[in-house]
């Protein structure tokens, strides 16, 4: 094998923690596409943030919309019971 060949995955295809990774990947850059403003982890602080009284809401309520969309995109790729039994063992994954 040459230096300028890329190289072959080998066994990382059936790995679920690189699986995994490559799909969060997928969903970031679409994210950062449709969304843009606002990276996932800050969203993260927002939606905890609209969850508790008192917080100005018209800035979260503008992110909320462009998120609400992005995830419609993304989640049209599964049927409902796909995407109810992936977050079922991403839930049991994740602890």
């Amino acid at each position: 094998m040459s230096r300028d060949q890329p190289l072959r995955p080998g066994a990382l295809p059936g790995l679920l923690g690189y699986r995994l990774r490559l799909a969060q990947q997928a969903v970031f850059r679409d994210f950062a596409a449709s969304v843009g403003e606002i990276s996932p982890g800050r969203l993260g602080i927002l939606l905890l943030v609209e969850a508790n009284p008192g917080v100005t809401q018209s800035r979260l309520a503008r992110a909320l919309r462009a998120i609400e969309r992005h995830e419609r995109r993304i989640a049209t790729r599964l049927s409902a019971a796909e995407r109810r039994q992936l977050l079922a063992l991403l839930g049991k994954i994740s602890g």
